[in-house]
């Protein structure tokens, strides 16, 4: 509504009441914008889907070859080196879901229409084509374009995942269990552009299609090709986990991502383990951590005395916490004021 009644605005951040961000907004919002942009199309939707590591992964360069050899050659062969972080964290014992979800796929290249009988999307006519082919594209095709959709989780497979809502699509031809391409972000704070919106619209109102809120924006730009990007940030966690461990747990789905398996952390036998980290739909460290930067005392660590025992007020680069929620400010006064 807002979008069709400020037609000066081509993009839109959707940002849920209980996120905080220590650091300067506009900082975070041009610099992952301008991130963004820069993506290659090539392999994106299978970037999309992982959590990037960096201590394990190496550079972003790197990462991109893994995604690649992972995506195009899956992850069953001992010889893949990338082999073992696809593998079930549970150690050596072979998992029976594993072997499906370690066979090659195909990458995601142009618009990804569902394919039930009697499905069609709205106005395809109007959705972008690749310029050549997969293999002939060289990494070009995409930078320099702005995000149709910018999300700060990876845009997971919900299929065969255990994931509670993965099924919640409405208007589709879903006979045998059938259902459209879907891609998920867990927290809806993101970035849309207008074209998304207007087809997001169009689909429900021509289409009468639909989705659960946090499947709906990637699985239409999904659908249609539009841009979308998984914009990697710091999340911090409330333990020492050794971090080829916690990219086992992490990406643990399809060819080492996060979703397309029952394997997958967003499974909801596996969410608990988002619950010691700053980012996620109920992570508890996240409220923790946010009370403690603005002075206050949680579970008997931190406050004013120890601020001025120790080395003063807690300093923290730039983080996304999420959910924040019931937090009073703290606030210097005299004696006797109120």
């Amino acid at each position: 509504y807002f979008a069709h009644q400020h037609p000066e605005y081509d993009f839109f951040w959707n940002w849920e009441m209980d996120v905080r961000y220590i650091g300067h907004w506009y900082h975070l919002f041009s610099q992952v914008s301008s991130w963004a942009a820069q993506q290659p199309r090539k392999g994106l939707w299978e970037r999309n889907g992982r959590f990037y590591v960096p201590s394990e992964h190496g550079s972003w360069e790197d990462f991109r070859q893994m995604v690649r050899v992972q995506t195009e050659h899956g992850t069953s062969q001992k010889s893949n080196m990338y082999g073992k972080m696809g593998q079930d964290a549970g150690g050596s014992k072979h998992n029976p879901l594993d072997d499906a979800g370690r066979r090659p796929a195909a990458p995601i290249w142009g618009p990804l229409p569902p394919t039930g009988e009697g499905d069609s999307t709205a106005d395809p006519d109007n959705d972008p084509t690749p310029p050549t082919t997969y293999d002939k594209d060289q990494y070009t095709w995409g930078v320099g374009e702005e995000a149709d959709f910018i999300t700060f989780n990876p845009l997971f497979d919900p299929h065969t995942t255990n994931w509670i809502l993965a099924e919640d699509v409405t208007g589709y031809n879903t006979s045998s269990h059938h259902y459209p391409p879907r891609r998920t972000a867990i927290i809806t704070a993101s970035r849309l552009s207008r074209r998304l919106l207007q087809t997001m619209h169009r689909e429900t109102s021509m289409k009468r299609h639909t989705m659960f809120s946090e499947m709906w924006p990637g699985s239409i730009a999904l659908h249609h090709g539009y841009k979308a990007v998984y914009a990697p940030h710091p999340v911090y966690i409330d333990r020492a986990w050794p971090t080829a461990y916690l990219t086992a747990i992490f990406n643990n789905g399809l060819n080492g991502a996060a979703g397309g398996s029952r394997t997958s952390v967003f499974s909801d036998e596996r969410q608990h383990n988002f619950r010691g980290t700053t980012w996620y739909y109920d992570a508890g460290f996240a409220p923790n951590l946010w009370k403690r930067w603005l002075g206050k005392r949680v579970d008997n660590d931190g406050g004013e005395q120890a601020e001025q025992a120790g080395e003063g007020r807690m300093c923290l680069p730039g983080v996304l916490v999420h959910p924040v929620k019931g937090v009073e400010l703290v606030f210097e006064h005299q004696v006797g004021e109120g």
